[in-house]
């Protein structure tokens, strides 16, 4: 897609997690928490763990198309079968659900996705992980923290 005269793609981010996510329920969504900033043009996104924390925000004046980039490293030490899921939200409501299977003796799983959504001023956009085990013991589960789970994002037009 080219740029459109004056389009400098911002307001843009990048987020990782700096620390690894428990997930300890099968089958539970749990937000996904993002607590390093690579950058914010624009400071449309928040680091915590509030309910509107990791989540952009359209700021006033940039409505349009967006890429958003999201991705994630699941890691685990017991059993040998697991499903690992992410999904992105618009206000709310799931947009794109991207599920892997795990199947081997390495234990881990990596999976990244991009997306382009159309955001009007206000909108806001969220990821959610989710695994699925098949009977064995989940304390050994997590998203692993790092770069390899991270959110982007850049207003295209």
């Amino acid at each position: 897609i080219a740029r459109a005269a004056g389009n400098t793609n911002t307001p843009s981010f990048s987020v990782y997690a700096g620390s690894h996510l428990s997930m300890p329920d099968d089958d539970t969504w749990y937000k996904t928490i993002y607590s390093n900033e690579q950058w914010d043009n624009g400071n449309c996104i928040s680091q915590g763990s509030g309910t509107t924390d990791n989540r952009f925000v359209c700021p006033p004046g940039h409505a349009g198309k967006y890429m958003f980039n999201y991705g994630g490293h699941m890691t685990f030490s017991t059993g040998t079968d697991a499903h690992f899921a992410m999904k992105i939200l618009q206000n709310g409501s799931t947009l794109h659900l991207d599920m892997w299977a795990i199947n081997h003796s390495q234990h881990r799983g990596y999976g990244q996705w991009s997306t382009v959504i159309d955001l009007a001023v206000g909108d806001y956009v969220e990821v959610f992980t989710q695994w699925l085990g098949y009977g064995w013991d989940s304390t050994s589960l997590f998203l692993y923290g790092g770069t390899n789970c991270k959110f982007q994002g850049y207003k295209l037009t």
